[in-house]
Protein backbone atom coordinates (compact mmCIF):
# COMPACT_ATOMS: atom_id res chain seq x y z
CA UNK A 1 0.00 0.00 0.00
CA UNK A 2 2.95 2.33 0.58
CA UNK A 3 3.44 3.00 -3.11
CA UNK A 4 -0.05 3.52 -4.39
CA UNK A 5 -2.64 6.25 -4.65
CA UNK A 6 -4.92 4.78 -1.97
CA UNK A 7 -2.37 5.40 0.81
CA UNK A 8 -1.92 8.94 -0.46
CA UNK A 9 -5.69 9.46 -0.04
CA UNK A 10 -5.57 7.74 3.35
CA UNK A 11 -2.94 10.24 4.55
CA UNK A 12 -5.03 13.16 3.28
CA UNK A 13 -8.09 12.02 5.21
CA UNK A 14 -6.59 10.95 8.52
CA UNK A 15 -3.51 13.16 8.83
CA UNK A 16 -5.07 16.43 7.66
CA UNK A 17 -4.51 19.11 5.08
CA UNK A 18 -1.05 20.52 4.41
CA UNK A 19 -1.54 23.84 6.24
CA UNK A 20 -2.95 22.11 9.31
CA UNK A 21 -0.07 19.61 9.43
CA UNK A 22 2.48 22.43 9.18
CA UNK A 23 0.72 24.21 12.06
CA UNK A 24 0.92 21.01 14.13
CA UNK A 25 4.74 21.18 13.81
CA UNK A 26 4.96 24.69 15.32
CA UNK A 27 5.90 23.38 18.75
CA UNK A 28 9.27 22.25 17.32
CA UNK A 29 10.24 25.77 16.21
CA UNK A 30 12.15 26.40 19.45
CA UNK A 31 14.21 23.25 18.88
CA UNK A 32 15.19 23.98 15.26
CA UNK A 33 16.04 27.58 16.15
CA UNK A 34 18.31 26.26 18.91
CA UNK A 35 20.06 24.14 16.26
CA UNK A 36 20.55 27.26 14.12
CA UNK A 37 22.50 28.96 16.93
CA UNK A 38 25.44 26.57 16.35
CA UNK A 39 24.93 26.01 12.60
CA UNK A 40 24.63 29.05 10.33
CA UNK A 41 23.45 27.08 7.27
CA UNK A 42 22.15 23.82 8.75
CA UNK A 43 21.56 20.83 6.51
CA UNK A 44 18.42 18.85 7.17
CA UNK A 45 17.33 15.35 6.18
CA UNK A 46 13.71 14.19 6.69
CA UNK A 47 13.15 10.42 6.44
CA UNK A 48 9.68 9.41 5.25
CA UNK A 49 8.89 13.01 4.39
CA UNK A 50 5.48 12.29 2.83
CA UNK A 51 4.03 15.37 1.13
CA UNK A 52 6.78 17.50 2.71
CA UNK A 53 4.97 19.60 5.35
CA UNK A 54 7.88 19.40 7.81
CA UNK A 55 10.37 20.01 4.99
CA UNK A 56 8.50 23.17 4.05
CA UNK A 57 8.55 24.49 7.61
CA UNK A 58 12.29 23.86 8.02
CA UNK A 59 13.02 25.35 4.61
CA UNK A 60 11.13 28.52 5.61
CA UNK A 61 13.30 28.65 8.76
CA UNK A 62 16.51 28.66 6.69
CA UNK A 63 17.45 24.96 6.57
CA UNK A 64 18.85 23.22 3.48
CA UNK A 65 16.28 20.43 3.56
CA UNK A 66 16.23 17.10 1.78
CA UNK A 67 13.44 14.52 1.99
CA UNK A 68 13.20 10.78 1.29
CA UNK A 69 10.00 8.78 0.74
CA UNK A 70 9.05 5.56 -1.05
CA UNK A 71 5.55 6.71 -2.03
CA UNK A 72 5.67 8.10 -5.56
CA UNK A 73 2.45 10.13 -5.29
CA UNK A 74 3.63 11.90 -2.14
CA UNK A 75 7.06 12.58 -3.62
CA UNK A 76 5.44 14.12 -6.70
CA UNK A 77 3.31 16.36 -4.49
CA UNK A 78 6.42 17.54 -2.60
CA UNK A 79 8.29 18.16 -5.84
CA UNK A 80 5.35 20.15 -7.21
CA UNK A 81 5.62 22.35 -4.08
CA UNK A 82 9.27 23.11 -4.90
CA UNK A 83 10.80 20.83 -2.27
CA UNK A 84 13.97 18.75 -2.64
CA UNK A 85 12.82 15.13 -2.32
CA UNK A 86 14.24 11.75 -3.35
CA UNK A 87 12.01 8.80 -4.18
CA UNK A 88 13.28 5.37 -3.17
CA UNK A 89 13.89 2.82 -0.45
CA UNK A 90 14.98 4.54 2.79
CA UNK A 91 18.03 2.47 3.69
CA UNK A 92 19.19 2.28 0.06
CA UNK A 93 19.04 6.06 -0.38
CA UNK A 94 20.66 6.73 3.00
CA UNK A 95 23.68 4.60 2.10
CA UNK A 96 24.32 6.85 -0.92
CA UNK A 97 24.59 10.04 1.19
CA UNK A 98 27.96 11.31 2.53
CA UNK A 99 28.85 10.93 6.24
CA UNK A 100 28.70 13.85 8.71
CA UNK A 101 26.66 15.88 6.24
CA UNK A 102 23.48 16.75 8.20
CA UNK A 103 22.87 18.90 11.29
CA UNK A 104 19.31 17.64 11.74
CA UNK A 105 17.83 14.27 10.77
CA UNK A 106 14.13 13.84 11.42
CA UNK A 107 11.57 11.08 11.01
CA UNK A 108 7.90 11.57 11.88
CA UNK A 109 5.78 8.45 12.34
CA UNK A 110 8.05 6.29 10.26
CA UNK A 111 9.73 3.86 12.67
CA UNK A 112 6.44 2.14 13.62
CA UNK A 113 6.17 1.12 9.94
CA UNK A 114 9.57 -0.63 9.96
CA UNK A 115 10.77 -3.99 11.19
CA UNK A 116 13.16 -4.07 14.12
CA UNK A 117 16.11 -4.93 11.85
CA UNK A 118 15.29 -2.00 9.55
CA UNK A 119 15.01 0.36 12.53
CA UNK A 120 18.51 -0.62 13.68
CA UNK A 121 19.88 -0.13 10.17
CA UNK A 122 18.13 3.25 9.99
CA UNK A 123 19.64 4.38 13.33
CA UNK A 124 23.12 3.29 12.24
CA UNK A 125 22.85 5.30 9.04
CA UNK A 126 21.58 8.35 10.96
CA UNK A 127 24.53 8.15 13.35
CA UNK A 128 26.87 8.04 10.34
CA UNK A 129 25.20 10.90 8.47
CA UNK A 130 24.94 13.36 11.41
CA UNK A 131 27.60 16.02 11.95
CA UNK A 132 29.25 16.33 15.36
CA UNK A 133 26.77 19.09 16.23
CA UNK A 134 23.91 17.14 14.65
CA UNK A 135 20.63 16.13 16.29
CA UNK A 136 18.32 13.19 15.60
CA UNK A 137 14.57 13.82 16.01
CA UNK A 138 12.12 10.92 15.80
CA UNK A 139 8.40 10.95 16.58
CA UNK A 140 6.14 7.90 16.92
CA UNK A 141 2.78 7.02 18.51
CA UNK A 142 2.87 6.69 22.29
CA UNK A 143 2.07 3.11 23.32
CA UNK A 144 1.16 4.47 26.76
CA UNK A 145 -2.04 5.97 25.27
CA UNK A 146 -4.74 3.37 25.91
CA UNK A 147 -7.14 4.63 23.26
CA UNK A 148 -4.49 4.99 20.59
CA UNK A 149 -3.18 1.47 21.14
CA UNK A 150 -6.54 -0.23 21.39
CA UNK A 151 -9.17 1.14 19.02
CA UNK A 152 -6.73 3.21 16.90
CA UNK A 153 -3.75 0.84 16.88
CA UNK A 154 -4.21 -0.41 13.34
CA UNK A 155 -6.04 2.53 11.83
CA UNK A 156 -2.92 2.83 9.67
CA UNK A 157 -2.56 -0.61 8.05
CA UNK A 158 1.20 -0.04 7.62
CA UNK A 159 1.78 -0.04 11.39
CA UNK A 160 3.79 -3.17 12.16
CA UNK A 161 5.90 -2.25 15.20
CA UNK A 162 5.10 -0.91 18.67
CA UNK A 163 7.88 1.36 19.92
CA UNK A 164 8.72 1.13 23.61
CA UNK A 165 10.43 4.41 24.67
CA UNK A 166 12.93 2.83 27.08
CA UNK A 167 13.88 0.16 24.55
CA UNK A 168 14.28 2.77 21.81
CA UNK A 169 16.57 4.88 24.00
CA UNK A 170 18.69 1.81 24.77
CA UNK A 171 19.20 0.91 21.10
CA UNK A 172 19.97 4.50 20.04
CA UNK A 173 22.65 4.78 22.75
CA UNK A 174 24.03 1.33 21.87
CA UNK A 175 24.54 2.45 18.30
CA UNK A 176 26.81 5.26 19.48
CA UNK A 177 24.77 8.39 20.21
CA UNK A 178 26.03 10.37 23.21
CA UNK A 179 22.67 11.30 24.77
CA UNK A 180 19.03 10.38 24.17
CA UNK A 181 15.92 11.77 25.86
CA UNK A 182 12.27 11.16 25.09
CA UNK A 183 9.24 13.36 25.78
CA UNK A 184 5.54 12.58 25.92
CA UNK A 185 3.86 15.15 23.66
CA UNK A 186 0.55 16.09 22.00
CA UNK A 187 -2.01 15.46 24.73
CA UNK A 188 -5.31 13.89 23.73
CA UNK A 189 -8.48 15.94 23.17
CA UNK A 190 -9.62 15.36 26.76
CA UNK A 191 -6.39 16.53 28.42
CA UNK A 192 -7.98 19.83 29.66
CA UNK A 193 -10.88 17.98 31.28
CA UNK A 194 -11.17 17.60 35.04
CA UNK A 195 -8.45 15.60 36.79
CA UNK A 196 -10.95 13.15 38.26
CA UNK A 197 -12.54 11.98 35.00
CA UNK A 198 -11.76 8.49 33.72
CA UNK A 199 -12.07 9.72 30.13
CA UNK A 200 -8.98 11.88 30.75
CA UNK A 201 -7.06 8.72 31.64
CA UNK A 202 -8.29 7.04 28.45
CA UNK A 203 -8.05 9.88 25.94
CA UNK A 204 -6.39 12.86 27.57
CA UNK A 205 -2.79 11.77 27.80
CA UNK A 206 0.13 12.05 25.39
CA UNK A 207 -0.66 10.69 21.94
CA UNK A 208 2.95 10.72 20.69
CA UNK A 209 6.48 10.38 21.98
CA UNK A 210 9.48 12.15 20.49
CA UNK A 211 13.11 11.05 20.80
CA UNK A 212 15.91 13.62 20.66
CA UNK A 213 19.46 12.31 20.40
CA UNK A 214 22.83 14.07 20.20
CA UNK A 215 25.98 12.68 18.65
CA UNK A 216 28.64 14.39 20.78
CA UNK A 217 29.07 15.63 24.35
CA UNK A 218 29.46 19.22 23.15
CA UNK A 219 26.13 19.07 21.38
CA UNK A 220 24.56 17.41 24.41
CA UNK A 221 25.71 20.22 26.71
CA UNK A 222 24.45 22.85 24.32
CA UNK A 223 21.05 21.25 23.77
CA UNK A 224 20.16 19.81 27.18
CA UNK A 225 22.18 21.89 29.65
CA UNK A 226 22.52 25.36 28.13
CA UNK A 227 19.27 25.66 26.19
CA UNK A 228 16.05 24.75 27.99
CA UNK A 229 13.39 26.96 26.47
CA UNK A 230 12.65 24.60 23.56
CA UNK A 231 11.65 21.89 26.06
CA UNK A 232 8.87 24.15 27.32
CA UNK A 233 7.55 24.61 23.79
CA UNK A 234 7.37 21.04 22.46
CA UNK A 235 3.81 20.50 23.71
CA UNK A 236 4.68 18.06 26.47
CA UNK A 237 1.81 16.07 27.94
CA UNK A 238 1.13 13.59 30.72
CA UNK A 239 1.43 9.81 30.82
CA UNK A 240 -1.30 7.32 31.65
CA UNK A 241 0.26 6.84 35.08
CA UNK A 242 0.20 10.61 35.70
CA UNK A 243 -3.45 10.83 34.68
CA UNK A 244 -4.31 7.78 36.80
CA UNK A 245 -2.44 9.33 39.73
CA UNK A 246 -4.43 12.56 39.34
CA UNK A 247 -7.63 10.51 39.17
CA UNK A 248 -6.74 8.44 42.25
CA UNK A 249 -5.62 11.50 44.17
CA UNK A 250 -8.99 13.15 43.49
CA UNK A 251 -10.79 9.97 44.60
CA UNK A 252 -8.69 9.88 47.77
CA UNK A 253 -9.50 13.50 48.51
CA UNK A 254 -13.15 12.73 47.83
CA UNK A 255 -13.01 9.76 50.20
CA UNK A 256 -11.50 11.98 52.89
CA UNK A 257 -14.32 14.49 52.39
CA UNK A 258 -16.93 11.72 52.47
CA UNK A 259 -15.43 10.27 55.67
CA UNK A 260 -15.40 13.73 57.20
CA UNK A 261 -19.03 14.26 56.20
CA UNK A 262 -19.97 10.84 57.58
CA UNK A 263 -18.31 11.74 60.89
CA UNK A 264 -20.18 15.04 60.94
CA UNK A 265 -23.45 13.24 60.15
CA UNK A 266 -22.75 10.72 62.93
CA UNK A 267 -22.08 13.56 65.35
CA UNK A 268 -25.28 15.30 64.29
CA UNK A 269 -27.21 12.06 64.69
CA UNK A 270 -25.72 11.57 68.16
CA UNK A 271 -26.71 15.13 69.08
CA UNK A 272 -30.17 14.51 67.66
CA UNK A 273 -30.60 11.41 69.83
CA UNK A 274 -29.41 13.39 72.86
CA UNK A 275 -31.89 16.19 72.10
CA UNK A 276 -34.69 13.67 71.58
CA UNK A 277 -33.94 12.09 74.96
CA UNK A 278 -33.85 15.53 76.56
CA UNK A 279 -37.14 16.40 74.86
CA UNK A 280 -38.73 13.19 76.18
CA UNK A 281 -37.47 13.99 79.69
CA UNK A 282 -38.78 17.53 79.39
CA UNK A 283 -42.18 16.29 78.15
CA UNK A 284 -42.37 13.85 81.05
CA UNK A 285 -41.46 16.60 83.52
CA UNK A 286 -43.97 18.98 81.93
CA UNK A 287 -46.75 16.37 82.14
CA UNK A 288 -45.95 15.69 85.79
CA UNK A 289 -45.85 19.42 86.45
CA UNK A 290 -49.23 19.91 84.83
CA UNK A 291 -50.71 17.40 87.28
CA UNK A 292 -49.23 19.25 90.29
CA UNK A 293 -51.83 20.94 92.56
CA UNK A 294 -49.78 24.11 92.86
CA UNK A 295 -49.57 24.40 89.08
CA UNK A 296 -53.30 23.77 88.77
CA UNK A 297 -53.90 26.44 91.43
CA UNK A 298 -51.59 28.84 89.58
CA UNK A 299 -53.49 28.19 86.34
CA UNK A 300 -56.82 28.91 88.08
CA UNK A 301 -55.37 32.07 89.62
CA UNK A 302 -54.04 33.10 86.22
CA UNK A 303 -57.51 32.62 84.72
CA UNK A 304 -59.01 34.73 87.53
CA UNK A 305 -56.43 37.44 86.92
CA UNK A 306 -57.15 37.38 83.20
CA UNK A 307 -60.88 37.64 83.88
CA UNK A 308 -60.24 40.45 86.37
CA UNK A 309 -58.13 42.22 83.80
CA UNK A 310 -60.88 41.93 81.23
CA UNK A 311 -63.47 43.14 83.80
CA UNK A 312 -61.28 46.08 84.80
CA UNK A 313 -60.80 47.05 81.14
CA UNK A 314 -64.57 46.96 80.56
CA UNK A 315 -65.08 48.98 83.73
CA UNK A 316 -62.59 51.60 82.59
CA UNK A 317 -64.34 51.78 79.21
CA UNK A 318 -67.70 52.27 80.96
CA UNK A 319 -66.18 54.91 83.21
CA UNK A 320 -64.78 56.80 80.22
CA UNK A 321 -68.17 56.67 78.54
CA UNK A 322 -69.76 57.97 81.77
CA UNK A 323 -67.16 60.72 82.08
CA UNK A 324 -67.81 61.86 78.49
CA UNK A 325 -71.49 62.24 79.29
CA UNK A 326 -71.23 64.19 82.58
CA UNK A 327 -69.76 67.53 83.44
CA UNK A 328 -66.28 66.89 84.83
CA UNK A 329 -66.45 70.00 86.96
CA UNK A 330 -69.59 68.71 88.66
CA UNK A 331 -67.84 65.38 89.30
CA UNK A 332 -64.82 67.11 90.76
CA UNK A 333 -66.97 69.27 92.96
CA UNK A 334 -68.82 66.17 94.10
CA UNK A 335 -65.59 64.36 94.98
CA UNK A 336 -63.92 67.36 96.59
CA UNK A 337 -67.05 68.06 98.60
CA UNK A 338 -66.86 64.62 100.22
CA UNK A 339 -64.20 64.97 102.88
CA UNK A 340 -64.14 61.30 103.83
CA UNK A 341 -63.63 60.27 100.19
CA UNK A 342 -60.90 62.88 99.75
CA UNK A 343 -59.12 61.66 102.86
CA UNK A 344 -59.23 58.06 101.63
CA UNK A 345 -57.84 59.07 98.25
CA UNK A 346 -55.20 61.19 99.98
CA UNK A 347 -54.00 58.24 102.11
CA UNK A 348 -53.71 56.01 99.05
CA UNK A 349 -51.70 58.65 97.17
CA UNK A 350 -49.34 59.16 100.10
CA UNK A 351 -48.86 55.40 100.39
CA UNK A 352 -47.86 55.18 96.75
CA UNK A 353 -45.44 58.11 97.05
CA UNK A 354 -47.56 60.93 95.59
CA UNK A 355 -47.32 63.22 98.63
CA UNK A 356 -47.12 66.49 96.67
CA UNK A 357 -50.18 65.58 94.68
CA UNK A 358 -51.96 64.54 97.90
CA UNK A 359 -51.21 67.93 99.47
CA UNK A 360 -52.58 69.70 96.39
CA UNK A 361 -55.71 67.52 96.57
CA UNK A 362 -56.27 68.52 100.19
CA UNK A 363 -55.80 72.20 99.28
CA UNK A 364 -58.36 71.87 96.51
CA UNK A 365 -60.69 70.08 98.92
CA UNK A 366 -60.36 72.88 101.49
CA UNK A 367 -61.00 75.47 98.77
CA UNK A 368 -64.04 73.50 97.60
CA UNK A 369 -65.32 73.36 101.20
CA UNK A 370 -64.86 77.12 101.50
CA UNK A 371 -66.55 77.71 98.14
CA UNK A 372 -69.46 75.45 99.16
CA UNK A 373 -69.88 77.34 102.40
CA UNK A 374 -69.87 80.68 100.62
CA UNK A 375 -72.24 79.28 98.00
CA UNK A 376 -74.64 78.07 100.71
CA UNK A 377 -74.65 81.52 102.33
CA UNK A 378 -75.29 83.16 98.96
CA UNK A 379 -78.12 80.76 98.23
CA UNK A 380 -79.68 81.38 101.62
CA UNK A 381 -79.44 85.14 101.00
CA UNK A 382 -80.97 84.82 97.56
CA UNK A 383 -83.77 82.61 98.85
CA UNK A 384 -84.62 85.08 101.58
CA UNK A 385 -84.61 87.88 99.00
CA UNK A 386 -86.71 85.81 96.63
CA UNK A 387 -89.38 85.07 99.24
CA UNK A 388 -89.50 88.70 100.46
CA UNK A 389 -89.66 90.46 97.07
CA UNK A 390 -92.39 90.26 94.46
CA UNK A 391 -90.11 91.87 91.93
CA UNK A 392 -87.49 89.12 92.44
CA UNK A 393 -90.17 86.44 91.85
CA UNK A 394 -91.23 88.14 88.61
CA UNK A 395 -87.63 88.37 87.38
CA UNK A 396 -86.97 84.67 88.22
CA UNK A 397 -90.19 83.58 86.47
CA UNK A 398 -89.22 85.59 83.37
CA UNK A 399 -85.74 84.06 83.32
CA UNK A 400 -87.12 80.59 83.85
CA UNK A 401 -89.58 80.96 80.98
CA UNK A 402 -86.78 82.27 78.68
CA UNK A 403 -84.56 79.30 79.56
CA UNK A 404 -87.45 76.91 78.89
CA UNK A 405 -88.03 78.47 75.46
CA UNK A 406 -84.37 77.84 74.53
Amino acid sequence: MANNQSYFEFENQFRGKTKQVITNFDHYLGLIRTIQKTNLNPNHLDIGCGKGEWLELCKNEGFNSLGIDNNKDMVNTALDNGLNVIHGDLITVLKTLPADSFDLISGFHIVEHLTFETIISLLCECQRLLSNSGILLLETPNIDNLTKFSRLLYLDPNTINLINPESMVFHIEQIGFHKVEYFFINGGPLQPSSDHTLTRVLNGISQDVCFIATKTEKCTNHLFLTSHRWQLEINQSISTLDAAHDHDNYIRQLEIKINSLEEAILMLRTNQITFEKANISFSTWRDSLNNNYLVKGAKILNKILNLSKKFFIKLVKILFVFLRKIDINILLRFILGRQNLVKAINKVMIKFGFRDQADKLMQRSDQAKLYNSESDESNKYLLRYYHSSELAKQVFQRLDSTESTK
